[in-house]
């Protein structure tokens, strides 16, 4: 009994030191990191360091109740080296002062914070996690500081993935790349002596940028907001390769502060939105300040690609820059597309050139010019089709004004629109550029005979090179630039200025009248139908369905009707506009015009009485009641003379006779009044030689044997002529009635 309880008992005592030894090992085993609790205080000399060996199978760590570089407050001073040789050593997120590594590949954790200096150059590859922070104030030794060249683009490592700048001056002397965003505050101002290149992600960047020798350049779909007060500088160098701002990313860089390209050594600074062999769809957005130093017209310093959009956002007063026209070797000199949003005015420092499909203004206007002399153009290049042209109000009141031009291959069929809303223009066939300089409230200047009563304030300059056909004009206006009577607003034309010295000239197109929106908003005259308005070549203004080169198209309240046709009064085809004057309209007889007579006569056709179009259409049952015909009468000149009859017409003549419109009826005028500016009355000027017969059948005569006014005898009925007074510098031959006044 005795040997066996003093086996049991060394068997305890055995365990108990067992135990005991089990503990020791246990607490004794190393674990490769720094441990600081509470009352724990570090502090490094010039030359401390700590170097983070790590184990085969652990990469260390600062931890403990109170770890070191926790915060910022606690950030760990001197040097930290992590050196494991063993591949995927963990770089703790902590607040370093100087970080370096050794040894083997770093996994580096999202929120490093580097004060000084980082050299990562003596290990193994890195591969970045999240954000990495460089935040400098200024008070570390090294000033600025330096931003590692992490610029690895081909892969997953040896590049940042979202980087942070903060506190003081930032400087990179090696290619960065931050697949991620960048992210900066006011203080942290970068200067890039190297290439900067950043991807995916919201970028906010405070700071300053200058580019002092490198491209900074944005991939992906990464966006930037680059704060208002912050300037963003592009420097020129003497030789070598351009420094440039290189937008590739699909997402909006807003310039919220200025741009500037600098100039005067041999190589400016350059922007690029989207042009390369692969192009991108970049957008700029500037509500901020850009300005570029190379003198407008040699501005190769900004490429475009087509689809790139650049959005001129000033909520004041903003100066858009001018660009160069590149086609056909340099398209990328053009936008791509523009746009143009808020209330600032935008005033562009020169002509500007786009090849994109869209163009926007919203907000506030453009101004190319203030007056017809100012030179600059807004230029809208077409290969194909016509752009997306939008303003953000259909009346009229946002516009671009001056001038603005389409060249290149002009559509056909479709609808150009030009300085507002309603001003578009349609070619059947295209010239080879179409230019309108539109002006608001400026009086048109090609003609003598401008009235504020009747016509509209506002200059729309046409200028064009080759010829063509317009199949659709359109011209929009607001209510402002109209003080004549609201009733008369609805008989809006088109009018034709070519010259300071000459009456403006009618634009119309046979059978088909100007339509219009009468008083209320969006205000238009339109014009369409038949075939169109012929663009010609050289001066002096052409038909009334001609229009030449440096004319103004004027809209006016004219009532005039223009004769095109010989014929009977009653036939709209002998009138421009396709229908009859009425009383409330005033006539322009260029042709042989009879009333009173029967179709066929004079060459004219005739058919089954009562229809218009067969010259038998009575004056009695046009203007029934004695309604007046006309409000003025004039019949041209058969000689060039003065601004009113600037083309010859010896044919010209109204002959009054009553074959059927009964006894008694009197075709007349208005007896009293005027309307838009044309007193009530007959004017003839109209004196060619010619040779009355008193008697007989004259219908059968050729046109050109009587002219003037001739009332005749032709019918069984007494053919009365009445007007309220007759202005006559022709011939007349009278042999029935005319009566004068009421």
């Amino acid at each position: 009994m005795r040997k066996s309880y003093s086996n049991h008992l060394l068997a305890s005592a055995l365990a108990v030191i067992l135990l005991l030894l089990a503990g020791l090992e246990v607490y004794s085993q190393p674990v490769p990191n720094f441990t600081n609790n509470t009352n724990g205080t570090y502090a490094a000399g010039t030359n401390g360091i700590i170097r983070m060996r790590g184990s085969p199978t652990q990469s260390g760590s600062f931890d403990g109740g109170v770890p070191l570089g926790a915060a910022a407050a606690s950030r760990i001073p001197g040097r930290v080296e992590w050196v494991r040789v063993a591949a995927g050593q963990d770089v703790q997120a902590r607040w370093y002062t100087d970080l370096y590594y050794f040894g083997g590949t770093k996994n580096v954790l999202t929120d490093v914070y580097v004060f000084n200096v980082y050299d990562p150059s003596s290990g193994g590859d890195r591969t970045y996690a999240g954000i990495f922070h460089y935040d400098g104030n200024g008070t570390q030794p090294v000033v600025p500081q330096v931003v590692y060249g992490e610029g690895d683009e081909s892969g997953a490592i040896n590049h940042y993935i979202n980087l942070d700048l903060l506190d003081g001056l930032k400087v990179n002397n090696a290619a960065v790349y931050a697949s991620g965003y960048l992210t900066s505050n006011g203080a942290a101002d970068l200067t890039c002596n190297a290439n900067f290149t950043i991807g995916n992600g919201a970028s906010v960047v405070d700071g300053d940028v200058t580019l002092t020798a490198s491209v900074f350049k944005t991939t992906g779909t990464g966006t930037m907001d680059f704060d208002g007060a912050a300037n963003f500088n592009v420097q020129d160098v003497a030789a070598g390769t351009a420094n440039m701002l290189n937008l590739m990313s699909t997402g909006i860089f807003t310039l919220n502060g200025t741009l500037t390209l600098e100039s005067g050594l041999a190589i400016p600074g350059a922007l690029n939105v989207g042009f390369s062999g692969t192009p991108v769809d970049a957008r700029l957005d500037i509500p901020g300040t850009f300005t570029n130093q190379v003198a407008v017209g040699s501005r190769t310093n900004m490429t475009f690609a087509t689809n790139s959009t650049v959005d001129y956002q000033g909520a004041g007063a903003q100066t858009p820059m001018a660009n160069n026209d590149g086609i056909s070797a340099n398209p990328e000199y053009l936008y791509g597309n523009v746009e143009f949003h808020n209330a600032g005015t935008k005033t562009p420092d020169g002509s500007m050139f786009m090849r994109g499909n869209t163009l926007t203004v919203s907000g506030g206007n453009v101004i190319m010019g203030n007056a017809i002399a100012d030179a600059n153009v807004f230029n809208l290049y077409r290969s194909a089709g016509a752009p997306t042209v939008t303003y953000s109000s259909a009346n009229n009141d946002v516009y671009i004004r001056g001038k603005m031009r389409y060249y290149g291959t002009l559509p056909t069929g479709a609808m150009l629109k030009f300085n507002n809303e309603q001003t578009q223009v349609t070619f059947s066939t295209a010239p080879t550029d179409f230019q309108l300089d539109v002006h608001p409230a400026l009086q048109p200047a090609l003609c003598n005979d401008w009235t504020a009563t009747t016509d509209v304030n506002r200059t729309i300059r046409a200028t064009f090179t080759g010829t063509g056909t317009i199949s659709t004009l359109r011209a929009g206006y607001i209510a402002t630039e109209y003080t004549g009577a609201a009733i008369m607003e609805s008989r809006m034309r088109f009018f034709e200025g070519y010259d300071a010295g000459q009456a403006k000239q009618k634009i119309t197109i046979a059978g088909f009248p100007a339509t219009n929106s009468g008083s209320s908003d969006p205000r238009y005259v339109n014009l369409t139908g038949g075939t169109g308005i012929s663009l010609i070549a050289g001066t002096g203004g052409g038909t009334i369905s001609q229009v030449t080169s440096n004319s103004d198209i004027i809209m006016g309240t004219s009532t005039l009707f223009i004769t095109v046709n010989d014929g009977r009064w009653t036939n709209p085809n002998t009138w421009d506009e396709g229908v009859l004057p009425s009383a409330n309209d005033n006539a322009l007889v260029r042709h042989l015009v009879y009333v009173g007579i029967d179709g066929p006569a004079w060459g004219t056709a005739g058919g089954a009485d009562e229809v218009n179009t067969n010259n038998t259409l009575k004056e009695a049952t046009a203007y029934p009641g004695g309604v007046a015909a006309a409000n003025q009468i004039t019949i041209s000149s058969n000689i060039i003379a003065g601004p009113e009859f600037p083309v010859a017409y010896p044919n010209a003549v109204l002959i009054v006779g009553n074959e059927d419109n009964g006894a008694g009826y009197n075709f007349h005028t208005n007896l009293s009044g005027s309307i838009a500016g044309y007193y009530a009355g007959i004017r003839n000027f109209n004196a060619d030689a010619n040779s009355f017969a008193d008697a007989g059948d004259n219908k059968s005569r050729a046109v050109g044997d009587v002219a003037g006014i001739w009332i005749s005898t032709l019918g069984a009925d007494t053919a009365v002529l009445g007007t309220a007074q007759l202005t006559n510098a022709g011939t007349v031959q009278n042999q029935e009635v005319i009566e004068i006044g009421e």
